[in-house]
């Protein structure tokens, strides 16, 4: 792997933690079900986590490293305009908001998958 691939994969990484972590928060502040901040914390793992950890790991350890980046980049950009969305804005119509960051998210797990190659035994 090229020195510029190397960079790319680390701060796509980064990114993804810094996300999830963001993710975190907007589930604490949510009015709706507001019972602390664990219950947000399993709200998020339940909903977010697991299409978010498997994009990480596919960037991480995927063997096509294009179709991960590219879910990653996706959740990434898709990730950060709802929450500044969500936080800019005093709509109720926002919760929308976080309805289509999850089905980006779980549509960006599940394209990632497939960067997991197969590899024939003989």
């Amino acid at each position: 792997m090229s020195t510029d691939t190397n960079v790319l994969t680390k701060t796509t990484a980064v990114l993804l933690l810094v996300l999830m972590a963001g993710e975190i928060l907007v589930a604490s502040n949510l009015p709706e079900g507001g019972h602390g901040f664990l219950s947000a914390v399993v709200v998020f793992a339940v909903v977010s986590a697991a299409p978010l950890l498997t994009v990480f790991v596919a960037v991480l350890r995927g063997s096509e490293r294009s179709i991960a980046l590219s879910c990653a980049w996706t959740s990434i950009l898709v990730g950060f305009l709802i929450q500044w969305g969500f936080h800019a804005s005093n709509d109720p119509s926002r919760v929308m908001l976080l309805a289509f960051s999850i089905i980006t998210y779980w549509l960006s797990g599940f394209v990632a998958l497939f960067s997991f190659g197969h590899k024939k035994h003989r």
